[in-house]
Protein backbone atom coordinates (compact mmCIF):
# COMPACT_ATOMS: atom_id res chain seq x y z
CA UNK A 1 0.00 0.00 0.00
CA UNK A 2 0.84 3.63 -0.47
CA UNK A 3 0.47 5.16 2.74
CA UNK A 4 0.70 9.31 3.27
CA UNK A 5 1.18 10.34 6.99
CA UNK A 6 0.35 14.09 7.37
CA UNK A 7 2.40 15.77 10.08
CA UNK A 8 3.48 11.93 10.62
CA UNK A 9 6.45 12.84 12.76
CA UNK A 10 4.71 12.74 16.58
CA UNK A 11 5.02 10.09 19.07
CA UNK A 12 2.09 8.46 17.51
CA UNK A 13 3.59 8.82 13.60
CA UNK A 14 6.71 7.35 14.49
CA UNK A 15 5.06 4.56 15.96
CA UNK A 16 2.98 4.02 12.88
CA UNK A 17 5.25 4.59 10.77
CA UNK A 18 7.60 1.74 12.13
CA UNK A 19 4.55 -0.78 12.39
CA UNK A 20 3.59 0.10 8.85
CA UNK A 21 7.38 -0.25 7.62
CA UNK A 22 7.65 -3.71 9.07
CA UNK A 23 5.95 -4.61 5.82
CA UNK A 24 8.19 -4.34 3.06
CA UNK A 25 5.49 -4.04 0.47
CA UNK A 26 4.13 -0.60 2.21
CA UNK A 27 5.63 2.49 1.25
CA UNK A 28 5.19 5.16 3.67
CA UNK A 29 5.58 9.05 3.01
CA UNK A 30 5.78 11.17 5.91
CA UNK A 31 5.34 15.60 5.98
CA UNK A 32 7.42 17.41 7.99
CA UNK A 33 8.60 20.73 8.29
CA UNK A 34 12.30 19.42 8.92
CA UNK A 35 14.69 17.99 7.00
CA UNK A 36 14.79 13.99 7.65
CA UNK A 37 16.62 11.37 5.76
CA UNK A 38 14.36 8.85 4.17
CA UNK A 39 15.63 5.48 4.90
CA UNK A 40 14.30 2.16 4.02
CA UNK A 41 10.48 2.36 2.65
CA UNK A 42 9.79 5.52 4.46
CA UNK A 43 10.14 8.84 2.43
CA UNK A 44 10.12 11.94 4.05
CA UNK A 45 8.65 14.84 2.48
CA UNK A 46 9.41 18.02 3.63
CA UNK A 47 6.90 21.10 3.26
CA UNK A 48 3.88 22.56 5.03
CA UNK A 49 1.09 20.57 5.20
CA UNK A 50 -1.45 23.19 5.42
CA UNK A 51 -0.46 24.69 2.14
CA UNK A 52 -2.65 23.40 -0.88
CA UNK A 53 -0.55 23.91 -2.91
CA UNK A 54 1.89 21.58 -1.16
CA UNK A 55 -0.30 18.91 -0.94
CA UNK A 56 -1.56 19.20 -4.43
CA UNK A 57 2.38 18.74 -5.32
CA UNK A 58 2.82 15.63 -3.40
CA UNK A 59 -0.25 14.07 -5.28
CA UNK A 60 1.19 15.01 -8.74
CA UNK A 61 4.45 13.85 -7.88
CA UNK A 62 3.16 10.19 -6.52
CA UNK A 63 -0.11 9.76 -7.61
CA UNK A 64 -3.13 8.49 -5.82
CA UNK A 65 -2.93 6.95 -1.92
CA UNK A 66 -4.05 3.95 -0.74
CA UNK A 67 -4.64 5.41 2.72
CA UNK A 68 -3.88 9.05 4.16
CA UNK A 69 -3.68 9.45 8.37
CA UNK A 70 -4.11 13.39 9.24
CA UNK A 71 -2.49 13.90 12.11
CA UNK A 72 -2.42 17.86 11.21
CA UNK A 73 -4.71 20.47 13.03
CA UNK A 74 -6.57 22.37 11.25
CA UNK A 75 -8.25 25.68 11.77
CA UNK A 76 -12.66 24.36 11.15
CA UNK A 77 -12.41 27.18 7.85
CA UNK A 78 -9.25 25.50 6.65
CA UNK A 79 -10.55 22.10 6.96
CA UNK A 80 -14.20 22.98 5.34
CA UNK A 81 -12.28 24.43 2.48
CA UNK A 82 -9.62 21.25 1.85
CA UNK A 83 -11.69 18.70 2.92
CA UNK A 84 -12.59 17.78 -1.08
CA UNK A 85 -8.82 17.68 -2.21
CA UNK A 86 -7.76 15.45 0.88
CA UNK A 87 -10.49 13.00 0.57
CA UNK A 88 -10.27 12.73 -3.70
CA UNK A 89 -6.50 12.04 -3.87
CA UNK A 90 -7.24 8.88 -1.69
CA UNK A 91 -9.35 5.44 -1.24
CA UNK A 92 -9.38 5.81 2.75
CA UNK A 93 -9.08 8.90 4.79
CA UNK A 94 -8.34 8.43 8.38
CA UNK A 95 -9.01 12.06 10.32
CA UNK A 96 -7.23 11.88 14.01
CA UNK A 97 -10.32 13.70 15.80
CA UNK A 98 -10.00 13.24 19.91
CA UNK A 99 -12.40 11.11 22.74
CA UNK A 100 -12.34 14.97 24.10
CA UNK A 101 -15.31 15.89 21.75
CA UNK A 102 -17.36 13.73 24.34
CA UNK A 103 -19.53 15.57 26.74
CA UNK A 104 -19.68 13.54 30.75
CA UNK A 105 -20.50 10.41 29.94
CA UNK A 106 -21.74 10.46 34.04
CA UNK A 107 -20.34 6.97 35.07
CA UNK A 108 -21.03 4.97 32.36
CA UNK A 109 -18.18 3.94 29.92
CA UNK A 110 -18.00 6.15 27.08
CA UNK A 111 -18.84 4.72 23.52
CA UNK A 112 -18.95 6.27 19.92
CA UNK A 113 -22.35 7.17 20.65
CA UNK A 114 -22.08 9.18 23.69
CA UNK A 115 -23.29 13.09 22.96
CA UNK A 116 -20.73 15.32 22.35
CA UNK A 117 -19.91 18.59 23.98
CA UNK A 118 -20.32 20.18 20.60
CA UNK A 119 -23.96 19.28 20.90
CA UNK A 120 -25.32 19.35 24.65
CA UNK A 121 -23.32 22.10 25.73
CA UNK A 122 -25.32 24.99 26.84
CA UNK A 123 -22.35 27.06 27.73
CA UNK A 124 -22.69 29.75 25.22
CA UNK A 125 -19.17 31.29 25.66
CA UNK A 126 -17.70 27.76 25.35
CA UNK A 127 -19.44 26.91 22.24
CA UNK A 128 -18.87 30.43 20.74
CA UNK A 129 -14.73 29.54 21.22
CA UNK A 130 -12.95 27.35 18.58
CA UNK A 131 -12.29 24.91 21.49
CA UNK A 132 -9.87 21.77 20.80
CA UNK A 133 -12.91 19.68 21.15
CA UNK A 134 -15.59 21.99 19.49
CA UNK A 135 -12.74 21.92 16.92
CA UNK A 136 -12.55 18.39 16.39
CA UNK A 137 -16.79 17.72 16.62
CA UNK A 138 -17.44 20.42 14.09
CA UNK A 139 -14.81 18.73 11.67
CA UNK A 140 -16.27 16.02 12.30
CA UNK A 141 -19.66 16.88 10.93
CA UNK A 142 -17.92 18.33 7.70
CA UNK A 143 -16.69 15.00 6.94
CA UNK A 144 -19.87 13.64 7.56
CA UNK A 145 -21.61 15.90 4.86
CA UNK A 146 -18.74 14.99 2.49
CA UNK A 147 -19.87 13.52 -0.83
CA UNK A 148 -16.66 11.12 -0.82
CA UNK A 149 -18.18 8.85 1.69
CA UNK A 150 -14.29 7.70 2.27
CA UNK A 151 -13.41 8.86 5.81
CA UNK A 152 -12.69 6.76 8.65
CA UNK A 153 -12.79 9.24 12.05
CA UNK A 154 -10.58 7.84 14.72
CA UNK A 155 -10.78 9.40 18.52
CA UNK A 156 -7.91 8.39 20.53
CA UNK A 157 -7.86 10.03 24.12
CA UNK A 158 -4.73 10.69 26.27
CA UNK A 159 -1.69 9.11 24.71
CA UNK A 160 1.75 8.29 26.51
CA UNK A 161 5.22 7.48 25.35
CA UNK A 162 8.78 8.23 26.51
CA UNK A 163 8.07 11.70 25.50
CA UNK A 164 5.06 12.53 26.62
CA UNK A 165 4.01 11.60 30.54
CA UNK A 166 0.86 13.54 31.25
CA UNK A 167 -0.35 14.32 34.77
CA UNK A 168 -3.95 15.62 34.22
CA UNK A 169 -3.70 18.85 31.97
CA UNK A 170 0.17 19.17 32.75
CA UNK A 171 2.71 17.95 30.14
CA UNK A 172 6.12 16.79 31.68
CA UNK A 173 7.43 20.13 31.39
CA UNK A 174 5.12 21.37 34.12
CA UNK A 175 5.27 18.59 36.54
CA UNK A 176 8.60 16.14 35.83
CA UNK A 177 10.89 19.22 35.05
CA UNK A 178 9.81 21.40 38.69
CA UNK A 179 10.51 17.47 40.52
CA UNK A 180 14.00 16.69 38.29
CA UNK A 181 15.25 20.58 40.08
CA UNK A 182 13.97 20.25 43.27
CA UNK A 183 10.61 22.11 43.31
CA UNK A 184 7.18 20.55 44.31
CA UNK A 185 5.01 19.30 41.84
CA UNK A 186 1.79 21.71 41.64
CA UNK A 187 -0.96 19.76 41.06
CA UNK A 188 -4.97 19.63 41.19
CA UNK A 189 -6.61 17.78 44.38
CA UNK A 190 -10.38 17.94 42.31
CA UNK A 191 -8.84 16.28 38.91
CA UNK A 192 -6.34 14.06 41.07
CA UNK A 193 -9.81 12.39 42.33
CA UNK A 194 -10.99 11.88 39.41
CA UNK A 195 -11.12 8.76 36.55
CA UNK A 196 -8.71 8.84 33.50
CA UNK A 197 -7.84 6.73 31.09
CA UNK A 198 -4.57 6.29 29.07
CA UNK A 199 -3.02 4.58 26.09
CA UNK A 200 0.09 3.57 24.95
CA UNK A 201 1.30 5.59 22.14
CA UNK A 202 1.96 2.45 20.22
CA UNK A 203 -1.31 0.57 20.91
CA UNK A 204 -3.12 3.60 19.13
CA UNK A 205 -0.63 3.38 16.44
CA UNK A 206 -1.26 -0.42 16.14
CA UNK A 207 -5.12 -0.62 16.25
CA UNK A 208 -4.62 2.55 13.71
CA UNK A 209 -2.61 0.10 11.05
CA UNK A 210 -5.65 -2.53 11.39
CA UNK A 211 -7.98 0.07 10.44
CA UNK A 212 -5.73 0.99 7.35
CA UNK A 213 -7.38 -0.96 4.28
CA UNK A 214 -10.02 -2.57 6.81
CA UNK A 215 -13.51 -2.15 4.45
CA UNK A 216 -15.29 -2.70 8.00
CA UNK A 217 -13.34 0.53 9.16
CA UNK A 218 -15.05 2.66 5.81
CA UNK A 219 -17.32 5.90 6.73
CA UNK A 220 -17.17 4.84 10.44
CA UNK A 221 -16.04 6.82 13.91
CA UNK A 222 -13.88 4.43 16.57
CA UNK A 223 -12.60 5.40 19.28
CA UNK A 224 -9.08 4.02 20.72
CA UNK A 225 -8.90 4.01 24.19
CA UNK A 226 -8.25 1.73 26.87
CA UNK A 227 -11.00 -0.07 28.26
CA UNK A 228 -8.92 -0.22 31.61
CA UNK A 229 -9.28 3.32 33.72
CA UNK A 230 -6.93 4.93 36.27
CA UNK A 231 -7.43 7.32 39.03
CA UNK A 232 -5.04 10.80 38.22
CA UNK A 233 -4.15 10.25 42.16
CA UNK A 234 -2.70 6.98 41.45
CA UNK A 235 -0.65 8.44 38.43
CA UNK A 236 0.86 10.76 40.57
CA UNK A 237 1.96 8.01 43.28
CA UNK A 238 3.47 5.81 40.66
CA UNK A 239 5.76 9.06 39.09
CA UNK A 240 6.54 9.67 43.25
CA UNK A 241 7.25 6.45 44.18
CA UNK A 242 9.74 5.80 40.70
CA UNK A 243 11.49 9.42 40.86
CA UNK A 244 12.13 8.48 44.81
CA UNK A 245 13.58 5.52 43.34
CA UNK A 246 15.42 6.83 40.86
CA UNK A 247 16.53 10.16 42.22
CA UNK A 248 17.03 8.76 45.61
CA UNK A 249 14.64 11.88 46.78
CA UNK A 250 10.87 11.96 47.18
CA UNK A 251 9.33 14.94 45.05
CA UNK A 252 7.89 17.31 47.13
CA UNK A 253 3.98 17.88 46.11
CA UNK A 254 1.49 20.33 46.82
CA UNK A 255 -2.61 19.58 46.09
CA UNK A 256 -4.31 22.21 45.34
CA UNK A 257 -7.74 22.30 46.92
CA UNK A 258 -8.87 25.80 45.09
CA UNK A 259 -9.67 24.75 41.50
CA UNK A 260 -10.26 28.22 40.34
CA UNK A 261 -6.88 28.68 41.69
CA UNK A 262 -5.22 25.45 39.87
CA UNK A 263 -6.73 27.26 36.79
CA UNK A 264 -5.28 30.79 37.45
CA UNK A 265 -2.16 29.00 37.03
CA UNK A 266 -2.54 26.51 34.14
CA UNK A 267 -4.04 29.68 32.57
CA UNK A 268 -6.98 27.82 31.00
CA UNK A 269 -9.78 26.50 31.75
CA UNK A 270 -11.88 24.55 29.34
CA UNK A 271 -9.60 21.66 29.03
CA UNK A 272 -10.55 21.42 32.95
CA UNK A 273 -14.00 22.20 33.19
CA UNK A 274 -14.86 20.47 29.63
CA UNK A 275 -12.60 17.15 29.97
CA UNK A 276 -10.09 16.74 33.19
CA UNK A 277 -13.12 17.19 36.17
CA UNK A 278 -15.06 14.08 34.03
CA UNK A 279 -14.32 10.55 35.00
CA UNK A 280 -13.31 8.88 31.89
CA UNK A 281 -14.48 5.12 31.12
CA UNK A 282 -14.06 3.70 27.76
CA UNK A 283 -16.16 0.73 25.79
CA UNK A 284 -13.68 -0.89 23.39
CA UNK A 285 -16.23 -3.04 21.58
CA UNK A 286 -17.02 -0.79 18.14
CA UNK A 287 -12.78 -1.17 17.12
CA UNK A 288 -12.66 -4.80 18.58
CA UNK A 289 -15.47 -5.73 16.21
CA UNK A 290 -13.62 -3.77 13.35
CA UNK A 291 -10.27 -5.28 14.05
CA UNK A 292 -11.59 -8.80 14.88
CA UNK A 293 -10.12 -9.31 18.12
CA UNK A 294 -10.37 -8.30 21.62
CA UNK A 295 -7.17 -5.90 21.23
CA UNK A 296 -5.02 -6.37 24.95
CA UNK A 297 -3.85 -2.77 26.03
CA UNK A 298 -0.69 -2.27 28.01
CA UNK A 299 -1.46 -1.49 31.62
CA UNK A 300 -1.09 1.94 32.21
CA UNK A 301 0.97 1.77 35.44
CA UNK A 302 3.65 -0.66 33.76
CA UNK A 303 3.41 1.27 30.77
CA UNK A 304 4.00 4.66 32.50
CA UNK A 305 6.72 3.01 34.43
CA UNK A 306 8.49 1.95 32.04
CA UNK A 307 8.25 4.79 29.96
CA UNK A 308 9.61 7.54 32.69
CA UNK A 309 12.35 5.39 33.72
CA UNK A 310 13.34 5.49 29.98
CA UNK A 311 13.19 9.02 29.72
CA UNK A 312 15.35 9.76 32.77
CA UNK A 313 17.92 7.81 31.55
CA UNK A 314 18.10 10.68 28.73
CA UNK A 315 16.01 13.81 29.79
CA UNK A 316 14.55 16.32 26.97
CA UNK A 317 12.43 19.12 28.04
CA UNK A 318 10.90 21.30 25.21
CA UNK A 319 10.85 24.19 26.95
CA UNK A 320 12.55 26.08 29.85
CA UNK A 321 11.45 26.75 33.69
CA UNK A 322 10.29 30.22 34.81
CA UNK A 323 7.04 30.72 33.23
CA UNK A 324 3.75 32.15 34.05
CA UNK A 325 2.99 28.28 35.67
CA UNK A 326 5.78 27.89 37.43
CA UNK A 327 5.66 31.31 38.75
CA UNK A 328 2.05 30.81 40.35
CA UNK A 329 3.45 27.35 41.26
CA UNK A 330 6.11 28.38 43.31
CA UNK A 331 4.19 31.03 44.80
CA UNK A 332 1.54 28.54 45.92
CA UNK A 333 4.02 26.34 47.23
CA UNK A 334 6.81 28.23 48.79
CA UNK A 335 9.38 27.82 45.98
CA UNK A 336 11.54 30.73 44.67
CA UNK A 337 13.96 30.04 41.59
CA UNK A 338 17.25 32.25 41.75
CA UNK A 339 18.87 34.35 39.10
CA UNK A 340 21.33 31.70 38.18
CA UNK A 341 18.35 29.91 37.08
CA UNK A 342 18.31 31.53 34.27
CA UNK A 343 19.93 32.65 30.95
CA UNK A 344 19.55 36.36 31.90
CA UNK A 345 18.89 39.03 34.40
CA UNK A 346 15.80 39.65 32.11
CA UNK A 347 14.20 36.46 32.36
CA UNK A 348 14.70 36.02 35.99
CA UNK A 349 12.92 39.85 36.51
CA UNK A 350 9.77 38.44 34.52
CA UNK A 351 9.72 35.24 36.73
CA UNK A 352 9.88 37.66 39.82
CA UNK A 353 7.42 39.95 39.19
CA UNK A 354 4.79 37.36 38.55
CA UNK A 355 6.40 35.24 41.56
CA UNK A 356 6.17 38.07 44.14
CA UNK A 357 2.86 39.81 42.55
CA UNK A 358 -0.59 39.28 41.41
CA UNK A 359 0.06 39.08 38.05
CA UNK A 360 -0.98 35.92 37.37
CA UNK A 361 -4.43 36.16 38.49
CA UNK A 362 -4.68 40.05 36.88
CA UNK A 363 -3.52 38.56 33.59
CA UNK A 364 -6.71 35.23 34.49
CA UNK A 365 -9.41 37.91 35.18
CA UNK A 366 -8.17 39.63 31.94
CA UNK A 367 -8.74 36.96 29.81
CA UNK A 368 -11.84 35.54 31.56
CA UNK A 369 -9.90 32.60 32.71
CA UNK A 370 -11.44 32.53 35.54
Amino acid sequence: MNILLLGGTGAMGRYLAQILSNNSENKIYITSRQDIISQGNITYIKGDAHSDNFIQNIFQKYGKFDAIVDFMVYKTEEFKRKVNLLTSITNQYLFLSSARVYANGENSPITEETPRLLDVSTDEKFLATDEYPLTKARQEDILYANSKCNYTIIRPYITYGTYRLQLGVLEKEFWLQRALAGHTIYFSKDIAEHITTLTYGKDVAKIISLLIGNPKAYNETVQIASNKSICWSEILSLYENILAKYTGTSPKIYLDDDIESFITGYFAKYPIYYDRLYDRRFDSNKVNSIIGFNYNYLDATKGLKNCLLEFLENPKFLSPMGGHFDAWADKKAGNKMQLKDFPSAKDYAKYFIKRNTNACEILARKYEIV
